[in-house]
């Protein structure tokens, strides 16, 4: 039998967001200068949806049943970035070494709720045709990085080289619950913890010549490092 699925849903989409941003910086002496910066956000979106499904047997008006669903998400994410950072002039000549230590953490917990019935063409109700379920997750970022560069001018050209190191910690909880029949059940294959750790070190040297006042020659390199680790609590499995 062919069918045809008609679905129309309404929508409302709403958040509330607080952000700020602060920065200090300080010049210590005639060559060197050193700061912070904070950025924070806290935003708690949310949405609400409703589906209405008619579905119409062998391409004719005829409709053969009707499905009817509700949902609500509801999310709080919570996210901190922190810089400090330090520049030096070694000399009169462009010859500085600058620092960068950055942190950032963001924090998402998220919860969604969802019924669905299916019915007749005449509105009743189906047997075994209702189905509802609640699904939360908490997802915790944890990044950080520390940066080295140091830039030399040359008699014939600009010397450019540094170094970082980056580290990133993601651990996610996600279950999923079947509130069916009025009592939550945990479902264990719909369910999922893991954690997620990256460690990354590159190098980079680079050199930019200026030939004329319409051309400037950059040549570099740039080396990197990764680690990976996954970790499946549920799976009980590492890769």
């Amino acid at each position: 039998a062919v069918r045809t699925w008609n679905n129309e849903y309404n929508r409302r989409v709403y958040s509330t967001v607080f952000s700020g941003r602060a920065g200090l910086d300080y010049q210590v002496s005639d060559h060197w200068a050193m700061g912070a910066q904070y950025l924070g956000s806290l935003s708690k979106p949310q949405m609400d949806q409703n589906d209405h499904t008619v579905i119409n047997a062998n391409n004719t008006p005829t409709i053969e049943s009707l499905i009817n669903s509700k949902s609500s998400d509801f999310k709080k994410l919570h996210s901190n970035a922190v810089n400090l950072h330090s520049l030096l002039n070694l000399n009169n000549a462009g010859k500085n070494i600058s620092f960068d230590l950055d942190y950032f953490n963001l924090d998402n917990n998220i919860n969604r709720n969802f019924q669905t019935q299916n019915s007749s063409s005449t509105n009743i109700p189906i047997i075994n045709g209702y189905q509802s379920a609640t699904n939360s997750g908490i997802q915790d970022i944890n990044m950080y990085s520390a940066r080295v560069d140091l830039m030399a001018p040359l008699k014939w050209m600009t010397l450019s080289y540094g170094g970082k190191v980056y580290l990133s910690e993601t651990n996610y909880d996600n279950q999923y619950f079947d509130t069916t029949t009025g009592a939550p059940v945990f479902q264990a294959n719909q369910s999922n913890v893991f954690q997620y750790l990256e460690n990354t070190q590159a190098l980079y040297i680079s050199g930019n010549k200026k030939i004329n006042n319409k051309w400037d020659l950059k040549l570099g390199v740039r080396v990197e490092n990764t680690q990976t680790k996954g970790n499946s609590f549920t799976l009980n499995q590492i890769n």
